[in-house]
C-alpha cells in the first residue's frame, strides 16, 4: 500500500436551503428530488438529502464531486451555487465547502 497524497482531489458541499412553496412533507420531497436529479445530471456529482428532512420548508442537500484537478473542481462548487441559487423554487441560506 502506498501513503503518498492522493492522486485526486474530493469536494463537498454542504446546501442549506428554504423552500418556501410546499405546505407538506410530500410537497417538499417532490421538489427535492427534482433539485437532487439535476445537480446530479448537470453536475455530474453525487447529491443527496441529508439534513432536516421532517422539516416542510428547510432542506439540506450534500452533494460531492472526485476529479484530478482541484481548481476544476471549486470552479464547479461554485458553478453549482450560483445554479442553486437561479432556482425559483428555493432560497440558499448557505453553502459550505469541503476539500481533499
Amino acid at each position: 500500500m502506498h501513503h503518498d497524497s492522493p492522486e485526486f482531489s474530493l469536494l463537498a458541499l454542504s446546501i442549506q436551503l428554504h423552500l418556501p412553496e410546499p405546505r407538506s412533507l410530500k410537497e417538499k420531497r417532490g421538489i427535492v428530488k427534482h433539485l437532487i436529479h439535476q445537480l446530479r445530471k448537470q453536475f455530474l456529482c453525487a447529491a443527496s438529502e441529508t439534513g432536516q428532512q421532517d422539516s416542510w420548508q428547510r432542506c439540506t442537500i450534500s452533494a460531492a464531486l472526485i476529479g484530478s484537478d482541484a481548481r476544476t473542481l471549486d470552479k464547479i462548487g461554485k458553478q453549482i451555487a450560483e445554479w442553486i441559487s437561479e432556482q425559483h423554487q428555493c432560497d440558499l441560506l448557505d453553502i459550505q465547502y469541503f476539500a481533499l
